[in-house]
Order: structure tokens, then sequence, then C-alpha cells
């Protein structure tokens, strides 16, 4: 019963292996999405969904590992010797798995920073285009304003 549990542990580990490097190239692709001089959001978007669900999947493995773990942590502290192999093994794995979040967890960081820059020049953008539009309203109003001069009186003086 423990090798079935010691085998669901590394094959939950190379899943989460497996995601960890989806995520890295979404991240990547995220970055190119940003980076281009027109930033398609419609795209960005759908990075993020995708992102969400694939952390999602995460979650649920983190959950399932921690509960086998549980399970066999005594078996596996009383009869080292015996799983010596299989622990090496899922060593490794949990070392890949590390290096990998490390990673994502610094691509993450540098994409914020382009993010928030990106949507800064938009905000900036559409500030501009809306002072941009008052100013045409502005000009428009007092233009119409010129037509509808109010009679005046004039005295004339000889």
């Amino acid at each position: 019963m423990a090798n079935e549990y010691m085998q669901m542990l590394e094959d939950s580990l190379v899943k989460k292996s497996d995601i960890l490097s989806k995520l890295i190239d979404k991240t990547n692709t995220q970055k190119q999405v940003v980076s281009e001089p027109e930033v398609d959001w419609d795209v960005f978007d759908a990075i993020v969904e995708d992102k969400g669900n694939l952390v999602e999947e995460l979650v649920k493995l983190d959950e399932g590992f921690d509960t086998l773990y549980a399970r066999i942590k005594e078996e596996l502290s009383v009869n080292k010797a015996a799983y010596k192999d299989v622990i090496a093994k899922m060593q490794e794995l949990i070392k890949e798995v590390t290096d990998k979040s490390t990673e994502l967890q610094t691509m993450e960081h540098r994409n914020k920073s382009l993010i928030e820059q990106r949507f800064a020049e938009s905000k900036k953008a559409i500030r501009q285009s809306k002072m941009g539009s008052k100013a045409a309203m502005e000009y428009y109003q007092r233009m119409n304003n010129l037509k509808n001069v109010d009679p005046q009186l004039m005295d004339k003086k000889r």
C-alpha cells in the first residue's frame, strides 16, 4: 500500500512540474503580448484566465500531495532504508518543482512591473484623449456662441 502511495506522490510531483512548465510558457507569452507596441488586452485576459486554471490545478495537486503524505509519513520515517531510492527520486522532483516555482515568481514580478507600466501609459493616453475631446467640445461651444450675438444698442453721437 505504501508503494502505491509513493508512486502517487511521485506522479503528483511530475504533474506539478509539468503545470509549472506550462505556467512559465504562459508567462513568457504574456510578456510578449504586453511588450507589443499595441497591447491586445483580450489576448492578455485569455492568458490570465488560462494561468488561473493552471494555478487551480496546482492547488488541487498540493492538497492531494499533503493528504497522501500525511498517510504515509510515519511509514516513511520508520522504514527510510526501504524507500531510499524512491525518496531520492522525490527529492529530485521537489528540487525541480522548487526551481521552477522560483523562476516563475521572478518572471511574474518582472511582468507585473511591465504591466503596471503599460497600464500607466494607457491611462495617460486616455486622459490625453479626454482632454482633447473636452478642448474640442469647448471650442465647438464657443464657436456656436459667436453666431448668437445678443442684440446691442449703440448710441450714435455726431
